[in-house]
């Protein structure tokens, strides 16, 4: 196995990773707000999902499926993390 075969798949099993503990996050933030009827902590869920789950779906579903082009999905990640910090932003000043 080539070395950068063997950093794709290094780099395929952390993001699956990310994802995993992102989700974990998400939804013990999404209990929390179920507990405590806070909207900050769905705020925190929502964005942390979004965080995590949107740089995965572009980069191994969408442009896997030739969907989106390279740069329309590095554009469109872009926008994704600025939504989702922007969330969380407003999770934490609330």
């Amino acid at each position: 196995m080539s070395s950068l075969a063997t950093v794709a798949t290094w780099q395929v099993v952390l993001d699956a990773f990310l994802v995993c503990v992102g989700g974990l996050v998400s939804v013990h933030a999404y209990r929390g707000y179920r507990r405590n009827d806070s909207t900050a902590m769905l705020a925190v869920s929502v964005g942390t999902l979004v965080l995590v789950l949107a740089p995965f779906l572009l980069e191994y579903v969408f442009e896997a499926a030739t969907v989106v082009t390279p740069l329309q999905s590095a554009v469109l990640r872009q926008a994704a993390d600025s939504v989702a910090v922007l969330v969380i932003l407003y999770a934490l000043l609330r």
